[in-house]
């Protein structure tokens, strides 16, 4: 059985309900079948039981005076008269002492054996496979005289039978076979659509596609299944479709970091590269200035060299300054009304000498009517300059570089262009993005971090401004253009440099405080170059006490010291008997809004970070002999 139903679970699906139909109902008509026949079998014999029982009555009567008057041969002239009843096999009339008085037998009966005397009873019935034997008392005037028995044959019963059960067979038959076409016919309704539905989720599945749908037409069971199932696929739609997006925006970012991760690697090196450009020749200059007898002229080559190297070594770190304090928000823009022409003649002081050193041509045109911009000049100066500085460089002596402004609109559009290096057209969407340069070579013959349009971009954009480069490829040179909102505003700030401040004439006790040990020499040799007394500290403690016996006019404190901090040492020093007079000046590496807001609420008149500006320090060290 068990072979059975898995023979079964192989077959096909409308080969299986078929199969299970036409089997269900062969056993249900076979079990009719049999039932039936069973039934017209008992029926029948019984039948044949009681018209046998009825002849033998009628026969023990019509014998009853052959038995009173010993007529044998009466006897056996009623008996033949059976003759007329087929099934009756053969019949014998016993007198009651058991003796045969007289008999009947069929051709075929008389080769068999003699019916035997039945048990004693009124009316005995007896059968076997073959025979039924009825036995029944003759009786006169209520006392037996003599019994009559008589047999008869099942064969035509059983013919009967068997016809019947061969009618029913071929009826069974017929009816099997007009199932089978009936079935055949109609198990499509039930199984097309299961098919159909079973060849949709193979194509789904072998596909991947999840936009198919299945017939939803038929309003029953298999509808409801078509748009349970259509229902589903939306469903996994849906989610496979999110799940590729979330699988592009993965793939995206990793991607992203991969080239973020390769830009800060190659960053890393330029910087590295960058920042020991500058040390050789300091340090070359500081080899030279330890031969003897330098003249005047090279003392003067020196001086300009470091104080070059270490102007350019301060770019950069104000570079990674101003980019980390846009990141993060901390850059506060000095919003003032500018002359758009008087800014431009400012940017050409600073850009100017690269332009010449490299011989390039130079183009300025600038609009006729006289034009506004609210905005931070520092900020905006060195957006052009740094756009001016990265023409030039990249452009081969002698080439071609400018600077071109018109009003469009309410906007000043202002165009730096070179027929330089230009920029492959893969570059130009990243152009802006941090550390992102052109085809870096061995030699950096141009120099830079990579930050520098970074910077320019970032800056237009805090003055509600934007920028856009263009190239027409490599070797092509490139084209940066500039949108800033103009004001009708004619007030004008000027942007000016001021003058270095002369070194005060007047000598000031001055108290140095920097744990820099060369740093705090450096500055001290310096001060006293001028003419300054100064004395120096290390720490906050040291520098406490030497100010309460020295009573500086001027400390110029660091904030980072070991132990007590600059602000807490600003705090203490204020507090002393004469902390009123004290000039504090602030120097740290850190120059941001925030830092100076913290130095003021510290006590400090002034901030400076390093490395220190001397033109600075110089006007401080003015500013604090104008008070003391």
């Amino acid at each position: 059985m068990k072979r059975l139903f898995d023979r079964l679970q192989q077959m096909p699906l409308p080969t299986r309900l078929l199969a299970i139909s036409l089997t269900t109902l062969a056993v249900i008509l076979g079990s009719v079948s049999l039932l039936v026949i069973a039934h017209q079998f008992f029926s029948a014999r019984q039948n044949m039981t009681e018209d046998l029982e009825a002849l033998v009555g009628i026969m023990a009567e019509s014998t009853e005076s052959a038995l009173v008057f010993d007529d044998p041969r009466a006897a056996a002239a009623a008996l033949s008269t059976l003759r007329a009843a087929p099934n009756i096999n053969r019949a014998t009339i016993f007198t009651a002492k058991g003796m045969p008085f007289a008999f009947y037998a069929t051709a075929q009966a008389k080769a068999e054996k003699a019916i035997r005397l039945p048990l004693q009873a009124v009316v005995q019935t007896e059968l076997d496979a073959q025979h039924i034997t009825l036995g029944r008392d003759i009786l006169h005037d209520g006392r037996p005289i003599g019994r009559l028995v008589i047999e008869s044959e099942l064969n035509r019963l059983y013919d009967n039978i068997v016809w019947y059960a061969l009618v029913t067979l071929v009826m069974a038959g017929l009816a099997l076979t007009m199932a089978y076409y009936i079935f055949k016919h109609l198990h499509r309704a039930v199984t097309q659509p299961l098919l159909e539905l079973r060849d949709l989720t193979r194509r789904v599945t072998d596909e991947r596609n999840f936009s198919l749908r299945a017939d939803e037409n038929s309003g029953d069971e298999m509808g409801a299944l078509a748009h349970d199932f259509n229902t589903m696929l939306e469903l996994i739609q849906l989610r496979d479709e999110k799940l590729g997006e979330e699988i592009a925006e993965r793939s995206q970012a990793e991607a992203a970091l991969r080239e973020a991760d390769q830009r800060k690697d190659e960053f890393l090196a330029m910087l590295a590269h960058e920042l020991r450009n500058p040390l050789a020749p300091i340090l070359n200059a500081a080899y030279i200035l330890g031969r003897p007898g330098l003249d005047p002229i090279r003392l003067r080559w020196v001086r300009e060299t470091i104080g070059g190297q270490v102007e350019h070594l301060t770019r950069l770190v104000d570079e990674l300054l101003d980019v980390s304090r846009i990141s993060r928000g901390r850059i506060e823009l000095k919003q003032e009304t500018i002359e758009f022409a008087h800014l431009v003649t400012q940017v050409l002081k600073s850009a100017r000498p690269l332009i010449d050193r490299k011989g390039h041509h130079f183009e300025l045109n600038l609009p006729d009517e006289v034009v506004y911009l609210k905005g931070d000049p520092v900020r905006l100066a060195q957006v052009l300059v740094n756009l001016l500085d990265n023409a030039a460089k990249y452009t081969p002596e002698g080439g071609h570089i400018g600077l071109t402004a018109q009003v469009v609109g309410k906007e000043i559009e202002i165009a730096v262009f070179d027929d330089g290096l230009g920029m492959p057209t893969k570059l130009l969407p990243h152009v802006f993005d941090l550390f992102q340069q052109g085809e870096r070579t061995l030699d950096r013959a141009q120099g830079g971090l990579g930050i520098g349009l970074s910077l320019v971009e970032r800056l237009v954009n805090l003055h509600g401004g934007r920028v856009q480069a263009a190239s027409p490829g490599a070797g092509l040179g490139s084209r940066f253009t500039i949108w800033l909102p103009r004001t009708e505003t004619p007030v004008v700030a000027v942007v000016a440099t001021a003058p270095d401040a002369e070194c005060s004439h007047n000598p000031l006790r001055v108290l140095v405080v920097d744990d820099n040990e060369q740093v705090a020499e450096s500055t001290a040799v310096l001060l006293e170059l001028d003419g300054h007394v100064v004395r120096m500290a290390c720490n906050g403690l040291e520098a406490l006490q030497i100010a309460g016996e020295f009573r500086p006019q001027v400390v110029l404190l660091d904030i980072g010291l070991p132990g007590m901090d600059g602000y807490e040492t600003a705090r203490q020093l204020r507090a002393q008997a004469h902390g009123d007079t004290f000039y504090l000046v602030a120097v740290t590496g850190y120059g941001d809004a925030a830092a100076r807001a913290r130095s003021r609420m510290a006590g400090f008149d002034a901030h400076l970070a390093k490395p220190v500006d001397i033109a600075q320090l110089n006007r401080e060290l003015a500013s604090a002999a104008e008070t003391s």
